[in-house]
């Protein structure tokens, strides 16, 4: 037997001749080398991918029209959206679109249920296949519990109507709006399918006990009242709980006598619901006009409420399931669920958000928003919630104190909220001379000192207040017809650096004496460039990007040229500096939406290794970035996290050679940087990958690149790893082959 192994020829005699113990120590040596040699190469080659990058589970939105959730399977959740009809089996955890059609209503069979139905089509198989039925315009669509087939409505035109089959036909069965006043809600009760209830705007309970056929009217609210709510204790059909206006009405007897209790704060109640596991805890929302909040707590049987979440959120319903959860559907930040009787809401939508801005506190504690709301996550992005909804309308900045990271500003439209607690709750400074809020700007120095830019009229501004928001003030900027951005020196009061437009813009100015006065820098552009982005260090250093990434450390009066571009490398956009590394930036390229970064200050720029990004993902919206070093992206594929490793693919050569080769990188052993080179013989895909000692993925260099043929040179910068032995194996279709590096510290 020969073996061949490291241009070494071994020879084994393996006939009846004794072996040697020399012989003998030679074979077994050539056999755990071959075997180690076959098991490593093997194994590196097929072993799942050590992900460098985490998808956070959230924040979603999605616009919520109406949905419903299993008696018997409280992880079984339907929802009817603008987008379609989505379905989760495991209580938010992943869901999938059933249904393309835009639908309002829809209501699943407590009985059975593959029985679904909405205003427009219907499923008799889990939502797998759906019919088209006869269109209703419901503003309530409810099942009967015991009947797949019966399905309650009130329609737009304002009467009750019933289908025994399913859709097929809809027959009136009460029509008495003119009498008692409009239809405001229907509910039924869990334990008897015979039993209907609806609510009409003069104060009127109606009660059926033969599914519609005839009414008793027992009134309970003394005037008339726009907004309603009503339930059933899930436990007790006697126990009934209505809300109409700013009194909650608890009746035992099955609707016939009540208890009062005034509740001004829920003015507008839009629904309520009892907890399946505990009766005395009593959930409500209401409309958010007349209170910050607007989804509330009752622990006492609905005597008295607290406000505990939803800043500002629109609401479409609120349910209870068997298991304690709570579910609540927001018109537009789309689905969120409590685990502990409404104390935290998680968010559980079905799409991700696009995010408009990224905020690190700490490597947990992020905060980001987009056109929907602004969220939260202390726990590194396992769990998210909302701390502020803004009705479907567009929030625009978050602004987090140097000083205190409890402390955060949010535009919120015309006004300037703060919260003091982390975003539990805000107050609201109504600013006279914008309309809007765009940007906040907050120093390390004075807590009192805030600016704002935002949109008076047609028109940018930058305003100031010294005072907390007592007051405002104007501030004059040069060429502000375009005002683009501003950034504050928190190391030098007073200093603050302004560039007008983002589009053609060449002008950066500096003031020191906060905003009196204004210079402008003379930045050394070349070209064509122009000034994308500013930012100011911990120490004062000031950097822009502008193509080619420009330094200052003497507030712009002269610069360095860091890294000069060039075609086809990475342009210099907008950038963000880890908090205390100056050296570590980050910068997203707008010709692919990837991310890149620099380890000396902008000097070298190194893709971004994408381990564990989808290969597909086609917008990267916002990047952010903690003290520690912690990347938050958000893509339309998820948001994620990790601490990047970076790589940098050069160009190749013309020398060709007959066969696949992969060289030893240089130099070895390295810190933290080193070259990998091989040769390819023909153009293919290639992918290039580095393992710890343990066999495990520690960086995706490259997967199935095409690569022309040629030798090839690549940069791997390995200094957010330990100290220690790694392994670098270049694969493609017809060549897999391993090499030996070690990284010392």
């Amino acid at each position: 037997m020969i073996f061949n192994i490291n241009n070494s020829v071994y020879f084994c005699n393996n006939g009846n001749n004794k072996i040697s113990k020399p012989k003998k120590f030679i074979l077994r040596l050539t056999k755990f080398t071959l075997a180690l040699s076959i098991i490593l190469t093997f194994f590196l080659s097929e072993i799942l991918t050590a992900q460098v990058w985490t998808i956070s589970d959230g924040p979603y939105k999605g616009q919520i029209n109406d949905f419903d959730i299993s008696f018997t399977n409280p992880n079984l959740v339907y929802i009817a959206s603008t987008t379609g009809i989505y379905k989760t089996t495991n209580a938010g955890v992943n869901w999938r679109k059933m249904s393309g059609t835009n639908v309002d209503r829809i209501s699943l069979s407590q009985l059975n249920n593959s029985f679904v139905i909405t205003n427009k089509e219907r499923s008799f198989d889990d939502g797998e296949t759906w019919q088209l039925i006869t269109a209703v315009n419901s503003k309530q669509m409810k099942h009967s519990p015991g009947i797949n087939t019966v399905v309650y409505s009130i329609s737009a035109s304002n009467r009750i109507e019933r289908t025994t089959d399913f859709g097929n036909n809809w027959n009136v069965i009460d029509d008495s709006a003119g009498i008692y006043g409009e239809y405001k809600q229907i509910f039924t009760d869990k334990n008897n399918d015979q039993i209907i209830y609806s609510l009409s705007e003069n104060g009127w309970l109606n009660k059926s006990t033969n599914r519609g056929n005839t009414w008793q009217r027992i009134k309970f609210a003394a005037i008339p009242a726009f907004y309603m709510a009503g339930t059933v204790d899930p436990n007790n059909s006697q126990r009934l709980i209505l809300a109409a206006s700013d009194s909650v009405y608890v009746s035992v007897n099955g609707g016939i006598t009540y208890s009062v209790y005034k509740n001004n704060s829920t003015s507008r109640p839009k629904s309520i619901k009892i907890d399946w596991q505990n009766g005395n805890n009593v959930y409500m929302i209401s409309w958010f006009t007349f209170e910050p909040k607007s989804f509330f707590r009752s622990t006492n049987g609905g005597q008295t409420f607290i406000s505990t979440f939803g800043n500002a959120l629109s609401m479409a319903d609120i349910k209870t399931v068997s298991d304690g959860k709570i579910y609540l559907g927001s018109a537009f930040a789309g689905m969120m669920r409590s685990n502990n009787g409404g104390l935290f809401f998680k968010s559980v939508g079905y799409e991700f958000i696009a995010s408009q801005g990224i905020k690190a506190v700490t490597e947990n504690i992020v905060y980001t928003w987009d056109g929907v709301a602004y969220y939260k996550t202390v726990d590194g992005g396992m769990n998210w919630t909302i701390i502020q909804g803004t009705g479907g309308f567009y929030p625009d900045a978050l602004a987090i104190s140097p000083t205190d990271p409890n402390k955060i500003y949010i535009a919120n439209f015309s006004s300037l909220s703060m919260s003091s607690n982390g975003g539990t709750d805000f107050t609201n400074t109504l600013i006279g001379s914008i309309d809007a809020v765009q940007e906040i700007y907050l120093r390390s120095d004075n807590a009192d000192l805030i600016y704002i830019k935002g949109f008076s009229g047609t028109s940018v501004q930058l305003i100031r207040t010294t005072n907390g928001g007592s007051s405002w003030g104007l501030i004059t900027l040069p060429n502000a017809t375009n005002f683009w951005n501003l950034r504050l020196s928190n190391s030098e009061p007073g200093v603050m650096y302004y560039f007008p437009d983002t589009f053609n813009n060449l002008l950066l100015y500096r003031t020191t004496n906060s905003g009196l006065n204004w210079t402008l820098l003379n930045l050394p552009l070349q070209g064509n460039e122009i000034i994308y982005d500013a930012q100011v260090d911990g120490t004062g250093r000031l950097f822009a990007g502008a193509l080619s990434f420009y330094e200052s450390t003497n507030r712009g009066d002269s610069w360095t040229r860091n890294y000069n571009y060039l075609f086809p490398n990475p342009q210099v956009f907008d950038f963000f500096i880890q908090p205390g590394v100056t050296s570590k930036i980050y910068s997203i390229n707008p010709n692919n939406n990837r991310l890149f970064g620099t380890t000396n200050t902008g000097v070298n720029w190194y893709a971004v290794n994408n381990s564990g990004l989808p290969g597909d993902y086609q917008f990267l919206y916002e990047a952010g970035i903690s003290s520690n070093g912690k990347v938050f992206v958000s893509t339309e594929k998820g948001f994620y996290s990790g601490i990047p490793t970076l790589v940098n693919m050069e160009g190749n050569t013309t020398e060709i050679t007959e066969r696949y080769e992969l060289f030893q990188n240089k130099p070895n052993p390295f810190n933290p940087e080193t070259e990998i080179k091989f040769n390819l013989p023909e153009a293919t895909g290639i992918t290039l990958k580095i393992y710890n000692i343990k066999g495990q993925e520690v960086l995706n260099v490259a997967e199935n690149e095409f690569k022309n043929s040629g030798i090839h040179k690549v940069y791997i910068n390995m200094g957010n790893f330990p100290s220690g032995i790694y392994f670098y194996l270049l694969k493609t279709n017809k060549f897999v082959k391993a090499k030996k590096m070690v990284l010392v510290k």
